[in-house]
């Protein structure tokens, strides 16, 4: 998740799964690592504090009613950038991604576990470039039909895509803009106005 705190000042929070050791996450080096892992081996930055908080989700027997908290939207963010294509349904700029079940080489899987960290241009058609690059910060392609399958067309339904149609997703999870064809020079714009340049 990215929180922008002021001037060139930004708060990033890494989820981390459960069988991490806050003894090794912790270390300046291991959290540089996954920075530049994020915003590219090109990009500088300083490390101004960090630290590691477990949180864990406990079943208490006696709560009867509760829910489970979802991601907040942002539609007005001014990191997102504003759809010129026709689009329908909810996965509109500024909206948390959400989870779809693709086909992976390896048999079944989900779409939220693929994107990772970083920057990420789902393709639901051929990409000119397996990534594009603005201020050293890349944006992985993520091909549908090249790196996962959308077996059940439950994918597309779920972002209105069709061939052609691309998604840049932020590294917080959440779409930054969406196109219904390739255009490099629309997409750095985009995550240029993601990084603030």
């Amino acid at each position: 998740l990215l929180h922008r705190l002021g001037q060139n000042l930004w708060r990033i929070v890494f989820q981390l799964g459960t069988q991490a050791d806050p003894e090794v996450e912790q270390q300046p080096a291991r959290v540089a690592a996954r920075l530049h892992e994020m915003l590219g081996q090109e990009q500088t930055f300083e490390i101004v504090s960090h630290a590691v908080r477990q949180v864990a989700g406990r079943l208490i027997a006696s709560m009867r009613h509760g829910r489970m908290s979802t991601p907040a939207s942002y539609p007005d963010s001014p990191l997102n950038t504003p759809d010129e294509d026709d689009f329908a349904g909810p996965m509109a700029p500024g909206t948390h991604c959400v989870d779809a079940p693709v086909g992976l080489e390896r048999g079944q899987g989900w779409l939220l576990p693929q994107l990772g960290a970083g920057f990420v241009l789902l393709s639901f058609g051929a990409a000119p470039t397996p990534a594009v690059s603005v201020g050293g910060v890349p944006a992985r392609v993520l091909g549908v039909g090249r790196d996962l399958r959308d077996t059940d067309g439950v994918l597309a339904g779920r972002y209105d895509a069709r061939p052609g149609t691309v998604i840049l997703i932020r590294p917080d999870g959440h779409v930054a803009a969406r196109w219904r064809r390739w255009d490099e020079a629309l997409i750095e714009t985009a995550i240029r106005r993601c990084l603030c340049l």
